[in-house]
């Protein structure tokens, strides 16, 4: 029990470090893309903030598309003076995220190991792409970060469940229907999200219930609200009139040629989760062919089919970017880990395992002080750009997320390299300070 409680004190200091570390990248993100534009929409209304809100997503949700609860969440934040309360929640929603990774990959018996949390987080870092556009833009992140938080909060009740041979403590007829309501709204929250990460969630709690109904197994009238309320926000998100008038924009080739370039561009997506997707396949079936039993290796499963689901359903959509591989890379991110938590190391590796870990760490140190230098640079770019105008040399470049590590990049090829040279960055920064 002390060795217990030790190990979740460790795990709540390694958050509170994530925490901090992803509170200095979001007080260094100034509003940029996505986030210029609406916010100036949101200006040139009148009326009351939430009247505005209201207004603004009815008229996406018929002319452009249905995602109502992300945007409806970025205009909140878009709305105040600064970004201070965004960041704090920003922050604290990215570790909530790793937790929640944790948590489903963590079988319930199992005591905690702090290592895998860290494996998560380096995992999450290194794996999950375009975090610029996904976890630090406001707009991005309200959409790609935040419906992740909410999809993997729904399922971790499946989670626990299933941990628990899908055994409920029996509740009174008060708390059962606070339950059924409370899951419906988180349901139909995660749904009507994001087009392929909300697929992914109403797949996952399909194939939970067809298991369960095949293993007979009688399950809590939560089960079902859940999956209702998945099922329901995933219709309203999908018919929406905004959504086809967006398709109508990309139909420019033939149907056949349209449909073999979509899966094409879908596989050549999973290039950039190979890692995690191939350490969950060479687990899996390595715990598969043991005999390992069935229903410890049943949320590991789902997770991986939720990411495939996620990646392909892109199929139906008029374009396939980068960032939107970052559902896709979570659930995969998740699946890998579970099926790392079903390993014990053994004694002669330990040492090795973490040389490893540490070499790991050592690696996304640097590779975070390289984000956090491009990040500086944006910010100092963007402020340049605000106070001098048209005498700023960088005038009539756009200010961009970029892939992977380096969150923002300016979009020409006259714009300093800010990831690739740290001259160009320090020159920037150094500038800036002298002016100031």
């Amino acid at each position: 029990m002390k060795l217990l409680k030790k190990s979740a004190f460790i795990i709540a200091l390694l958050a509170a470090a994530v925490f901090v570390l992803q509170l200095v990248l979001n007080f260094e993100t100034p509003y940029i893309a996505d986030d210029l534009p609406y916010k100036r929409i949101l200006e040139s209304e009148a009326g009351p903030l939430l009247e505005k809100i209201v207004r603004l997503r009815a008229h996406f949700y018929f002319t452009w598309d249905g995602r109502v609860f992300g945007h409806s969440i970025s205009s909140l934040f878009l709305s105040m003076n600064d970004k201070l309360v965004f960041n704090l929640c920003n922050s604290f929603v990215y570790t909530l995220l790793t937790l929640l990774i944790y948590l489903l990959a963590k079988p319930a018996s199992s005591e905690h190991r702090p290592g895998l949390y860290i494996v998560g987080v380096l995992a999450l870092w290194f794996f999950a792409p375009r975090q610029g556009e996904t976890a630090l833009s406001l707009t991005g992140s309200c959409n790609y970060l935040w419906g992740m938080t909410f999809i993997f909060a729904l399922i971790l009740p499946y989670k626990t469940l299933a941990a628990n041979s899908f055994s409920a403590k029996k509740a009174g007829r008060a708390l059962s229907a606070l339950s059924c309501i409370g899951i419906f709204l988180l349901g139909l929250i995660s749904g009507w999200y994001m087009e392929n990460s909300s697929a992914a969630a109403a797949f996952f709690l399909m194939l939970f219930l067809l298991y369960a109904f095949k293993k007979k197994r009688k399950l809590p009238a939560w089960c079902y609200s859940g999956f209702a309320g998945a099922a329901i926000g995933f219709a309203f998100l999908v018919l929406a009139p905004g959504s086809r008038a967006r398709a109508g924009l990309f139909d420019q080739y033939s149907p056949l040629l349209t449909l073999v370039s979509r899966i094409v561009f879908s596989v050549q997506h999973l290039v950039l989760i190979a890692v995690p997707l191939l350490v969950f396949a060479l687990l899996f079936a390595k715990k598969y062919t043991d005999g390992e039993e069935r229903e410890l290796l049943l949320i590991p499963a789902l997770l991986f089919l939720a990411s495939m689901a996620a990646n392909f359903s892109m199929i139906a959509a008029p374009t396939y970017p980068d960032r939107s591989v970052f559902p896709v890379a979570v659930f995969a991110i998740c699946a890998a880990l579970a099926m790392l938590y079903l390993f014990n190391i053994d004694q002669k590796y330990l040492r090795a395992a973490k040389v490893l870990l540490l070499s790991l760490l050592l690696l996304g140190a640097v590779d975070y002080s390289f984000a956090l230098m491009d990040i500086m640079c944006a910010n100092a770019v963007s402020s340049n750009l605000t106070e001098l105008n048209t005498e700023s040399p960088y005038y009539g470049k756009v200010i961009a997320p970029m892939t992977d590590h380096s969150p923002y990049t300016l979009e020409t090829a006259e714009a300093p390299p800010a990831y690739d040279n740290w001259g160009a960055v320090m020159r920037i920064l150094i500038n800036e300070y002298r002016q100031s």
